[in-house]
């Protein structure tokens, strides 16, 4: 048996993460990665393609979640936990 957990952050629709999604598509091949200025690269990805890419697992908890990125902003994401 694996366990594992995921924690993520979704892509947003606000003009500023709407501008570097589309700024680093191309170089990343993959809307919702960017960079930093510090260097870190980065994905937001849709809870949609998350759950997909999760589906052989067998979920044993999930729960939507607001946070703080390290940044200050506030971010939608999720945690998910479980097995194979």
């Amino acid at each position: 048996m694996i366990l594992f957990a995921v924690l993520t952050c979704i892509i947003k629709d606000d003009e500023r993460n709407v501008t570097r999604y589309n700024e680093y598509k191309d170089k990343y091949g993959t809307y919702g990665v960017f960079e930093l200025p510090e260097g870190a690269v980065l994905r937001h990805q849709s809870e949609d393609w998350a759950r997909r890419l999760l589906s052989g697992f067998r979920q044993m908890e999930y729960a939507p979640l607001v946070f703080t990125t390290m940044n200050g902003h506030k971010s939608n994401g999720f945690y998910y936990f479980g097995e194979k």
